[in-house]
């Protein structure tokens, strides 16, 4: 039986010994085709990003929109009240006091894993709003350098000129937690578990400088005549900063602690994960939800 061979004119023949034969090139997808393909190359690009469980659906993110606008509404009621006139009382009464009805109930008759580590978070931004006041309140009452507005805020919030226990609540409870309870959704959604404690550390004090710290000082900047939550010279601005680098260290740390819970999280943006972050994702993903 003879094999056959190639003609002693074809390509074949004529291509040296050990040399590959060209590739052949396939066709490039124009108009419909091309536009179809850029759609699958999209879509599969978003799921690499886009990390979520089954349940992470409408109703996990409606509670979690519940979660940060108790979270948010103390500090934007401040703002709304220097710069509009909107009352405390009236934020607290109409919008506030709802949300937190709203969500205690939600939380209640439906628990989920993932309200473990905003938990967390509105437990170490206490702390951590202890740790700025342990900075900043030798700076008020022994060295002089400023003075303390939360008595005014606690005013606002009651109608009174001043109260200094409601204004102190609100700082620790709204200001203080809420902050922390938005930072660690955020640390969530990014993964920062797989994170190292270096950058998980100095990603929690660059969000307590810029928004939280310039967000302060440009509400004080620009507020109306007689508004201004304390005097902007370089003293205060040194000294209102340092204090949210202290807070946003101790909360940055905080997380570094509960980064474990990050695992009851269902959704998350993840551009790439270590070894720490495969193990949080995979050793607890068969976790209960609730």
């Amino acid at each position: 039986m003879t094999l056959p061979t190639a003609s002693p004119t074809s390509p074949e023949s004529r291509r040296p010994a050990g040399e590959m034969a060209p590739a052949v090139r396939q066709p490039i997808p124009t108009g419909r085709g091309a536009m179809a393909a850029d759609r699958r190359r999209m879509a599969s690009a978003l799921r690499e990003i886009f990390q979520s469980r089954p349940d992470a659906g409408w109703g996990w993110h409606a509670r979690q929109g519940l979660h940060l606008g108790v979270a948010s509404v103390p500090v934007l009621a401040i703002s709304a009240h220097v710069f509009w006139s909107v009352s405390l009382l009236t934020v607290a009464v109409a919008v506030l006091v709802p949300l937190i009805i709203g969500l205690a109930a939600v939380v209640i008759a439906r628990p989920h894993h993932s309200d473990r580590l905003l938990l967390a978070g509105f437990l170490w931004g206490l702390l951590a709003c202890a740790g700025y006041d342990a900075f900043r309140l030798p700076t008020i009452y022994v060295a002089n350098w400023w003075g303390d507005f939360f008595g005014s805020v606690g005013g606002w919030a009651t109608a009174t000129h001043s109260d200094f226990l409601v204004g102190y609540l609100w700082r620790y409870i709204g200001d203080g937690g809420g902050i922390a309870v938005a930072f660690f959704a955020l640390a969530a959604t990014l993964g920062t578990a797989s994170w190292s404690r270096r950058t998980t550390i100095a990603m929690a004090v660059a969000y307590a400088v810029c928004p939280v710290w310039t967000g302060l000082v440009l509400t004080d900047l620009l507020a109306p005549h007689s508004r201004q939550l304390f005097p902007l010279t370089a003293t205060t601005l040194i000294v209102s900063l340092v204090g949210h680098l202290i807070y946003g260290t101790i909360m940055g740390v905080g997380y570094w602690h509960s980064r474990r819970l990050e695992a009851f999280w269902p959704f998350q943006l993840r551009f790439g994960r270590d070894q720490l972050g495969d193990w949080a994702w995979g050793s607890w993903r068969g976790a209960p939800t609730g």
